[in-house]
Formats: C-alpha cells, structure tokens, sequence
C-alpha cells in the first residue's frame, strides 16, 4: 500500500499543476452560437378562380306625386313694455396722498464704499533724452474712494542722472529738499483730481535700471487699498538696446518629426539699431530644413542659420522662424539650441541679446509581455510528473 501511496504521488502533483496554470489563465469567453433562419416555402397550389355572369337589372323610374301644403300666417299681437328711467349715481372723488419723502440710508462707516482710495500716474515728456535735455514729470492723483482722503502726502525722490529744476501743485503745498519733491495736501474729497509737475535736468546718461523714476502717494485715512499708489516713469538714452525670444513648437519630438523654432527680434530702446545680425546653430540632432524672415534676408550654411537686417526702429519686431527635422535621439546638450543678435551701435545693455530653448523627448515606454509567463512552465512540469506516475503504475502492473 505505501509503494502505492509513492508512485501515485507525481500523479497527484502534476494534477495540482496543471489545475494551477489552468486557474492562471485568463477566461475565454465562448459566444452564443446565432440563430438558424429557417425559411418556410409553401408547396400548395394557389386556388383558381371560376368567373360568374350576373345579370345587371336595370333601375325602374316610378313617379311620385307629394302634395305642397301651403304656409298659414297667424298674426301675434306681442305687448309694448315702457322704458323704465335708472337714477345716474354722481362720480365720487378719491383724495389725492402726497408723496412721502424717503430718507437715504447712511453708508456704513465700515463699508469700503465709505473709505477713500488714492490713485496715483505718472508720465515723462520726452521719454528719450541724452545730457543737458530738460524732462517734465506729470503726476496725477485722484480719489476714486467713496469718502475723502485726509492728509496726503505724494513723495517723489528723482534718480541721480536728473537735477531738479523746480516743482508745483494745483492743490496744497509742493516742498524741495535736494532731489526730493514732496506735496502735502490736507484733503482730497472724492473724485477730486490734484496734479503735480516736476522739471528736471538730465545731467548723466539715463541707464537701466536707474533711468526709473518712482513716486508714491500716502494718506492718514485707511484707504480700500494701495495698490494703485505708486507710479513710475522711465527716461531712455537715444541709444537702442535689442532683445531675442526663441520657443519651439511641439516641445515634446522623436527621431522623424519636424519641428519650428521662432525668434523674435526686439528693439525697446531710444533709437534705432543698424546693422543687425542674427545667428542661429542648430544641434547635431537637428537637421536644418529652411528659414523664413519677416525683414532682412536669411542664409544657411550647413546648420547654421543667419538673418541680416539694415535697421530696426524702436518698438519694431523682427519674426524669424526656422524648421528642422529630428535625426538623433534628443538627449542633452544636443537638445539645446541657443541664439544670438548684435548691432554695430552701442546698446543700453546686451544681456538681453541671446536665448535658448530646450526640445525634449517623449518618454521611453516598456514593452509588456502579453500573458502570464509562468503558466506555460507549470503546465510542462505537470505534465511531466502525471506521465511519470502514470508510466511508473503501469510498469508495476506489468511487472505483476
């Protein structure tokens, strides 16, 4: 009995085996089978009909004679009723109420509808001035608040490329301490308007960041808010002073996409830029394809691009945008394209003259395995042990 318990054991665990990787697998939905459409043909013939001869009877006419009775008129005597006279009831007179005056309810002195609110601008004439230029500094204020604003102090310290000439007010009193102006005005009712001019001498060239001129507006009344108490102006230089963004559109590529670059060129200073070049190289991993310039003229030369302008005025933009194709995996630095632009003139700054952008790449998926990789070993290895155990019974039984 225990030899037969042993050789009955490989049996038992590669039944268990391959009950496992049965249950590992996943269900296999088996569909219903359609219903046959059996279609019914009829073999009978169809009845034949047999045609029948009636006779048509004609109609008979028979006349008939009805008797016309004649109309009798009975005369009807109908009475006469009198008219009755109805009293007329005099209109009534309904009294006029006077109206009644309304008082207006007071605005809550909590309310914001009760506080004041100082605004403060600022402008400068003219914004472009080089040394021994005179400049005009015009500050208004005014009260947008719903209550007046008690003592208001407007303070205004100019920057140490100007020598102030003199200051006035149209309401209160302007002081000078140096290069400081300051205006006291004890009241400002709502949507009273107070202005302030400064005259100055441009006794040194106006450079960022110190060509900024900043004043700012107190009152001893908390205000709805101060965010809009200060105000600033700027003087600049007749010089120009050039400016490049760079994007790429899309920001995500693989190998075999294309993809656009567009540089925009700027000019926010005080005269115009001559001579200006453009110079763009592009990344091993880039194939250049073309250029496209909105002024100047554009070459390319391998995968260095270059955009050749005569001048630029103040305000204006040059657009110029480059495509590319993706030829190697995007990995840095060869991600990266920078750019750069110059003038023959002297700028107010060149920190402003370059700019990169990065292109990236998609991220990288795995592959995944379909099915459950386990499941064909234990499959084989309980096969394996029920052949066995079964080759082992029936060698005991034929040894018997």
């Amino acid at each position: 009995m225990r030899h037969v318990v042993w050789r009955m054991l490989p049996i038992v665990l590669g039944g268990a085996l391959l009950l496992i990787a049965l249950l590992s697998s996943p269900p296999v939905m088996v569909g219903a089978m359609p219903p046959l459409n059996i279609t019914e043909t009829s073999t009978a013939e169809p009845p034949t009909r047999t045609p029948t001869n009636t006779p048509v009877v004609p109609p008979t006419n028979t006349p008939t004679n009805t008797p016309v009775v004649p109309p009798t008129n009975t005369p009807t005597n109908t009475p006469v009723v009198p008219p009755t006279n109805t009293p007329v009831v005099p209109p009534t007179s309904t009294p006029v109420i006077p109206p009644t005056d309304t008082p207006t309810p007071a605005v809550p002195p909590d309310s914001p509808g009760a506080r004041p609110d100082l605004v403060l601008n600022k402008s400068v004439s003219p914004a472009v001035a080089r040394v021994g230029d005179q400049v005009v500094y015009t500050l208004t204020l005014s009260n947008a608040g719903g209550a007046p604003a008690v003592d208001v102090t407007i303070d205004d310290p100019l920057p140490a490329f100007l020598r102030l000439i003199d200051a006035s007010a149209s309401s209160g009193a302007a002081q000078i301490a140096g290069n400081r102006v300051t205006v006291v005005v004890p009241v400002v009712a709502p949507g009273e308007v107070v202005t302030i001019t400064i005259r100055a001498e441009v006794v040194a060239e106006p450079l960022p960041p110190d060509n900024r001129n900043v004043a700012v507006a107190r009152s001893g009344t908390t205000e709805i808010t101060t965010d809009n108490n200060t105000s600033s102006a700027t003087v600049l230089p007749p010089v120009p002073d050039l400016t490049l963004a760079k994007s790429v559109s899309p920001a995500v590529a693989r190998i075999g996409d294309q993809v656009v670059y567009t540089l925009t060129i700027g000019n926010i200073g005080g005269a115009p830029a001559t001579d200006i070049t453009l110079t763009d190289t592009l990344p091993s991993s880039l194939r250049l394809l073309g250029v496209t310039t909105t002024a100047g003229t554009a070459s390319a030369s391998g995968n260095q691009v270059t955009v050749a302008a005569p001048s630029l005025a103040p305000g204006e933009t040059i657009v110029v945008q480059v495509t590319a194709q993706v030829v190697a995996p995007l990995v840095a630095p060869n991600n990266v394209n920078t750019a750069s632009v110059r003038t023959s003139d002297r700028e107010i700054t060149t920190d402003n003259n370059a700019s990169s952008v990065t292109l990236g790449s998609p991220p990288v998926s795995l592959p995944q395995t379909a099915g459950n990789p386990v499941r064909p070993f234990l499959s084989l290895i309980g096969l394996a042990l029920v052949i066995i155990g079964l080759g082992t019974l029936l060698q005991r039984r034929s040894y018997r």
